[in-house]
């Protein structure tokens, strides 16, 4: 997408590999992030957490601080997701129609804990021996289009959407209810990015743009899913 850079960043943190999906900005962005809020920023990143440091919940500030110099570009500037998906399992997709763009990253692991919204009860997934192996799904989406802070909203209610829809297809059942279908991980993340052209003030599910983002979502999605956790579909092949 224009005014993006996006790689893989790999490097050592701690004496352990590190891998970041990395978006930096020409110019900064609005986002909003279901981790940190609202921000403006020059960059964007999913951050690999090497299971060794699970067990650390201070190091998450560390790698962000770490990050920022290696980046040039203060800590209040990045938004940052943190999962234990591998990042060479990352996902992409765009949608495109009418002017729109919407392009979605994503990783996903789904193994550890899956959870139904409303069923299974929330519990810290820290031990006296570090974190239960767990899995994540991250979901980041941009749009060359300027969205208002109820259109950012409301996208991630599409994401969300879309990200139950997926799980249910391909039968994900949840790590504490068996017997039912997960509606996500207890540890997801979302961060809408908001482009610089026109203005949309609605990701409805009746609006094009809600659509094209659901859409993008849902390709990802099954991608990184058949990446991480082998649970493919013959129609969203991950190499395709």
């Amino acid at each position: 997408m224009e005014g993006i850079k996006a790689t893989i960043l790999r490097f050592h943190y701690g004496g352990y590999p590190a891998k970041a999906f990395v978006m930096l900005f020409k110019r900064p962005k609005r986002v909003l992030s279901t981790l940190e809020g609202p921000m403006t920023v020059r960059a964007v990143m999913n951050y690999y957490l090497y299971p060794a440091l699970w067990s650390k919940c201070d190091e998450t500030k560390k790698i962000k601080d770490a990050i920022s110099e290696r980046l040039n570009i203060p800590v209040k500037e990045i938004a940052i997701l943190y999962t234990g998906v591998d990042m060479d399992n990352i996902a992409f997709a765009t949608e495109k129609s009418n002017g729109i763009t919407v392009w979605a990253a994503v990783t996903a692991g789904v193994y550890g804990n899956a959870m139904r919204a409303g069923v299974d009860r929330g519990e810290w997934l820290e031990t006296s021996k570090g974190w239960k192996r767990v899995g994540t799904i991250n979901i980041i989406v941009a749009t060359n289009k300027k969205l208002t802070d109820a259109a950012m909203a409301s996208a991630i209610v599409r994401i969300t959407e879309a990200k139950s829809a997926v799980l249910q297809e391909l039968n994900v059942k949840s790590s504490y209810t068996p017997k039912l279908i997960a509606t996500g991980t207890g540890t997801d993340n979302v961060i809408v990015i908001s482009g610089d052209e026109g203005r949309i003030t609605s990701a409805g599910g009746h609006t094009l743009f809600g659509y094209l983002v659901a859409r993008a979502v849902r390709k990802a999605l099954f991608r990184a899913l058949c990446l991480q956790n082998g649970l493919c579909r013959e129609d969203f092949h991950p190499l395709q």
